[in-house]
This record gives C-alpha cells, sequence and structure tokens, in this order.
C-alpha cells in the first residue's frame, strides 16, 4: 500500500495568466500525481497580508532596529500592494491538493465532512 503525502503547493499567479485546472492535472499527470481538489484562496489572500503587515506595524520599531527602515518600508509594501491586487481582481493563488497515482487517501466524499466545516460555515453566515 502505497503513502500519501498531503502537500499543498501555491501559486500566485495573474488572474490573465493562471493556468487552467485542467493544465494543471495534466501536468500533474505527467509527473505520476493525481490532481484531487483545487481551492481558491483570493479572498483569503488580503486578509492574511494585511494581519502580516499589521504585525510588522506593531512591532515596527524592533523590524526598523533588525534590519532597517528600508527593508521595514519594502515588507510593509511587499505585503500591502499584493492585498490591493487580490481585492482588484488582478492576482489570484491557488492551493493544489494532489497525490500519487493510486495513493490512498483520507479526504471525505464532500468539502462539508472536513475537519473544520462546520465552523467555516458558521463563520461564513456571520459575515
Amino acid at each position: 500500500m502505497g503513502r500519501s503525502r498531503r502537500s499543498p503547493a501555491s501559486t500566485c499567479t495573474s488572474t490573465s495568466a493562471a493556468p487552467s485546472s485542467s493544465a494543471t492535472s495534466a501536468a500533474l499527470g505527467t509527473t505520476g500525481f493525481e490532481l484531487r481538489d483545487v481551492e481558491s484562496l483570493r479572498e483569503h489572500y488580503p486578509l492574511t497580508l494585511r494581519r502580516w503587515a499589521a504585525n510588522l506595524q506593531q512591532g515596527q520599531a524592533r523590524a526598523v532596529q533588525l534590519v532597517g527602515s528600508e527593508r521595514e518600508r519594502a515588507w510593509q509594501l511587499y505585503m500591502l500592494g499584493p492585498a490591493q491586487a487580490f481585492d482588484d481582481g488582478e492576482i489570484t493563488v491557488y492551493q493544489v491538493l494532489s497525490v500519487r497515482d493510486g495513493a490512498p487517501h483520507r479526504l471525505p466524499l464532500d468539502r462539508a465532512r472536513l475537519p473544520g466545516a462546520a465552523a467555516a460555515d458558521v463563520a461564513a453566515a456571520h459575515s
């Protein structure tokens, strides 16, 4: 019995240059992997980037002490620029789950049965 490795890989790309899921599946197939799941994280990433930027802002004095003001400012822009591009739909990111061809997996048959799915549904209903 083979082992499956759950290793999400993300690709951030311009929405006009984003590879199709069929192209991704074909590319994985040539290397002995099977595409199991693809999820767009475009709405999640600006939230994450802004939280990281807020954390950096909160520790700005220490960051400047460690790396200097120019690099600290570059990091702020590195996070806030793409956050806006995600919001505007200019870039996107996909999380891709693949397994070795024929490998067993423990994925549920639908997303509603994923761990944390009920909590995510409740949070989405209240947002």
